[in-house]
């Protein structure tokens, strides 16, 4: 039976792993290197894996969410597990979606998550402070024809009533799609998400720096007294927030929710399987014990 590339390459893995457990040196060719089959290493076989396996672990970094308050639409299984949107993120770059994300449900009932950070409460400080990141990729090499499924952001300090940043469609025809993220303001879902959690770590600094990270910023100086949503958001609540900081971060699917201008849901790209966002994970700049 003749093995292919990707078949050799895990025979090795495997063989190299069976003798790191008998402690053991072993020479392993670098596989990754196809233009000097030749080449051999030296190894002490302290392998570190980027397996699918091993993407149950919690996030490395400190800064992201990692307790799902709520999440009716998950089910535990594949894209519908919740545990997906605090276990790191595994962002695939400009151009690609990752696949590592929880996908929100399409009806007001199930297409939201609440996410928070154990034991502490994120909070307002110079610039983004916090992040969110979806799946988005850009069509062609096109800035301007991005792929999206919008999120509306919404955070909280008691998990009842939330203040949110006015997301606002702002294309001349509001019934028309646009894939320009200019045209959706105050919406997550629009920056593709290049920071990988194994492939492309970056510091606790550089996660907030969105050039190198990807995904979208929201600061809490630009929280918003607006009520459209019905979500118990008040002048009062929201210089409490912005004071002393939040809970509990809430990410709507936007197509769940009527579009102010028009009285119809927010739209969705006409390329979207279902227009549900898919949520990878949430990070904060600021955070402080509860």
């Amino acid at each position: 039976m003749k093995l292919n590339l990707i078949q050799i390459k895990m025979f090795f893995k495997i063989l190299c792993l069976i003798l790191f457990v008998n402690n053991v040196f072993v020479f392993c060719t670098n596989s990754n290197n196809n233009k000097n089959n030749s080449k051999f290493l030296v190894l002490p076989l302290l392998l570190q894996q980027t397996s699918p396996n091993f993407k149950t672990i919690p996030p490395l970094y400190k800064a992201f969410a990692d307790l799902v308050k709520e999440a009716p639409g998950s089910t535990g299984e594949g894209f519908k597990n919740s545990n997906l949107a605090i276990n790191g993120v595994r962002g695939n770059g400009k151009f690609g979606g990752s696949t590592d994300v929880y996908s929100l449900g399409t009806s007001s009932s199930t297409g939201y998550i609440v996410l928070e950070w154990s034991n502490r409460k994120v909070t307002n400080g110079v610039g983004i402070d916090f992040v969110v990141y979806e799946n988005p990729f850009i069509y062609q090499n096109n800035p301007n024809e991005v792929f999206m499924e919008q999120v509306i952001v919404e955070v909280s300090i008691d998990g009842v009533n939330y203040c949110g940043f006015d997301p606002i469609y702002t294309y001349p025809n509001p019934s028309v799609y646009s894939k320009n993220p200019e045209y959706w303001v105050n919406f997550a879902g629009k920056n593709p998400v290049l920071f990988h959690e194994e492939n492309n770590r970056l510091s606790e600094v550089e996660l907030f720096n969105l050039a190198k990270s990807g995904g979208d910023g929201f600061d809490l100086d630009n929280l918003s007294t607006d009520n459209t949503f019905n979500i118990g958001c008040s002048v009062t609540l929201r210089d409490e927030i912005k004071n002393n900081g939040f809970v509990y971060l809430k990410l709507v699917n936007a197509f769940t929710r009527n579009d102010p201008n028009t009285g119809n849901p927010f739209l969705k790209d006409p390329g979207s399987f279902d227009g549900a966002p898919d949520i990878d994970g949430a990070s904060a700049r600021y955070l402080q014990p509860r």
